[in-house]
């Protein structure tokens, strides 16, 4: 707050900076008249308008900016005279194309080829087609006679190969032919029937191996107890004892198993007592045995000791 106009006066001209040794009313009477002539909206805008003067490097700056549009505009204009150019470049090619095809179209017309009904191409299409389909029906006449003689030359050929192979039959069959073809019906039939009796032979040793005895052969004979009439029959034989002493080793067997049973009993009652007798030692100090303990507890209660 300041008591006189004075004072403010001059902190203002010197916050301002304006007026030489105070005195800053010229300025404020100048700053006063140009205001009522233009209107300023700051006075950072004033000076920059009426006190300032231009710098000349906006105009070089706008020189700069307006040659760059220039250029600008001179390259947008060649790219699109680029474009046309290569848009229109194939023109004369397709003009000359499009000429060849109508003069195409010209001759074909006077052929008639996209007319309907009766035409010089429509005449020359079917005369064509009938010249090919007379061509096809003579080459097809000329096979087939060809084909017919061959057959008849094959016909022959297979007669005189049938009279050959029956002359051959029957010059085979008097040189004895017949008794090399009855050998072989019966070499046939017996390699069947040994077939045969070899997979019944294997199926036979399956079922007998249980009764071959292990110990009377050594190892890698299957075939022990077949090997003739003696062997198989004492296998037989060896296998009815065995059936006949079954019974009576099966009850030995039963009887030494209920022995042992009973043998078994005794064993768990003395493991039972010895079990009570350890249970005993564990609840009491002394190491005298139960029975005794017992008889002395019995003995204790009716003189009333404790």
């Amino acid at each position: 707050m300041h008591r006189t106009y004075a004072e403010y006066a001059a902190v203002l001209h010197a916050r301002l900076g304006i007026g030489a040794n105070g005195d800053g009313a010229k300025a404020l009477r100048l700053l006063s008249r140009i205001q009522a002539g233009n209107q300023v909206r700051s006075v950072d805008e004033l000076y920059k308008e009426m006190v300032l003067e231009r710098p000349t490097t906006f105009a070089a700056a706008d020189r700069a900016v307006e040659h760059f549009d220039d250029l600008e505009s001179a390259y947008t204009a060649m790219r699109t005279e680029e474009q046309k150019q290569e848009l229109l470049a194939p023109i004369t090619d397709l003009h000359d194309r499009k000429a060849a095809a109508l003069a195409s179209t010209r001759e074909l017309d006077a052929f008639g080829v996209a007319a309907t009904g009766d035409t010089p191409v429509r005449l020359w299409l079917l005369r064509t087609h009938a010249r090919l389909l007379g061509a096809a029906v003579e080459a097809n006449r000329q096979g087939r006679t060809r084909l017919a003689d061959e057959l008849q030359a094959s016909a022959r050929a297979v007669t005189a190969l049938d009279t050959d192979l029956e002359a051959a039959k029957d010059e085979h069959r008097s040189a004895g032919g017949a008794s090399l073809e009855r050998l072989a019906a019966d070499i046939e039939r017996e390699q069947v029937l040994r077939e045969e009796r070899v997979g019944r032979r294997g199926g036979l040793l399956d079922r007998m191996a249980p009764l071959l005895d292990l110990e009377a052969f050594g190892p890698g004979e299957d075939e022990r107890g077949l090997g003739s009439r003696e062997e198989f029959t004492e296998l037989v034989a060896r296998a009815g004892h065995w059936l006949a002493e079954h019974p009576r080793e099966a009850e030995a067997l039963v009887a030494r198993r209920d022995e042992v049973m009973g043998s078994r009993y005794p064993l768990l009652a003395r493991r039972k007592e010895l079990e009570n007798e350890r249970a005993s030692l564990e609840g009491r100090s002394g190491r005298s045995p139960s029975s005794c303990t017992r008889c002395a507890a019995r003995w204790r209660g009716p003189a009333g000791c404790r």
